[in-house]
């Protein structure tokens, strides 16, 4: 009997360690996640989506405005054809030029905002690439109507230059927007990777809409350019209010209190060399 009263005991003994463990930790997780602001208007996590919905239009609308192109260098001695199989030079390397002048600015752009990212602000590496972006294809949207066929070969270079500084520009808003992701919770690198993949679906109902509407090859130009215009306008406001949102202070200025905890200066904390941050990726 003495001995069946002593497991009782030791039993409650430890139910109440169990539960005052228990208490302690829901207790010090409470005062955590209410330390922690709110994402008021789901700002933060609209920017995220946004990010990676602008890292992707503007290469799915130049491609997808194939036949603007193919019209812009068609041989204007006889009627356009879409269809036909016999090209002009400028129509057969474009596609090409187009890839090269896409891909390799922003890889490269990728890997200089990796080496910039902890001598340049977030807010500047991102900012300023949106608003050269904006103006970019505000440009381009501007002269869809503009009149080239006496100059097909100096609007082959204006475009594919244009090319170039777009996504080299798209280079720094993405590993920027995605550097911002990573030092959010987790989540919110989830939001950001599901906004590219909301971008080739956005970029797909843009053509389906061009292709009922049975549009011109400009005006499914237009469409498309100005379409990727005011994401990026939508994108650079959201971003503007996610600077000033409590949310991302907290976290910047968390993840500077970490990096101080260490002792070491900002400047000597080692880094990965960016062939390993390429490989990585």
């Amino acid at each position: 009997m003495q001995s069946d009263s002593d497991e009782k005991v030791s039993e409650m003994q430890d139910a109440l360690a169990a539960q005052h463990v228990t208490n302690y930790q829901s207790t010090e997780i409470k005062a955590v996640t209410e330390g922690v602001p709110r994402d008021r208007y789901h700002i933060v996590r609209i920017t995220m989506y946004l990010f990676g919905i602008t890292s992707l239009l503007p290469w799915n609308f130049f491609i997808q405005a194939n036949d603007y192109w193919m019209y812009r260098f068609r041989n204007v001695s006889i009627p356009f054809d879409p269809a036909a199989e016999d090209k002009t030079k400028l129509q057969a390397i474009f596609s090409s030029y187009l890839a090269i002048a896409s891909k390799v600015p922003y890889v490269i752009f990728l890997l200089v905002n990796a080496y910039v990212s902890n001598k340049i602000q977030p807010s500047k590496r991102i900012q300023w690439p949106l608003m050269a972006m904006i103006v970019l294809f505000l440009f381009t949207t501007a002269i869809v109507f503009v009149d080239t066929d006496n100059s097909q070969t100096a609007f082959f270079a204006v475009t594919i230059t244009i090319v170039v500084a777009i996504n080299a520009m798209c280079g720094f808003v993405q590993g920027g927007g995605t550097g911002v992701a990573g030092s959010l919770p987790k989540r919110y690198m989830g939001y950001n990777v599901n906004g590219m993949a909301l971008g080739g679906i956005l970029a797909s109902i843009a053509q389906i809409l061009s292709l009922v509407g049975n549009t011109s090859p400009a005006d499914s130009a237009f469409f498309y350019f100005m379409t990727a215009t005011v994401f990026l306008c939508i994108t650079f406001v959201f971003f503007r209010l996610t600077l000033r949102s409590e949310l991302y202070h907290y976290y910047m200025s968390k993840q500077t209190s970490m990096i101080r905890k260490r002792g070491q200066p900002k400047e000597n904390i080692p880094k990965a060399s960016n062939w390993e941050i390429f490989r990585q990726a």
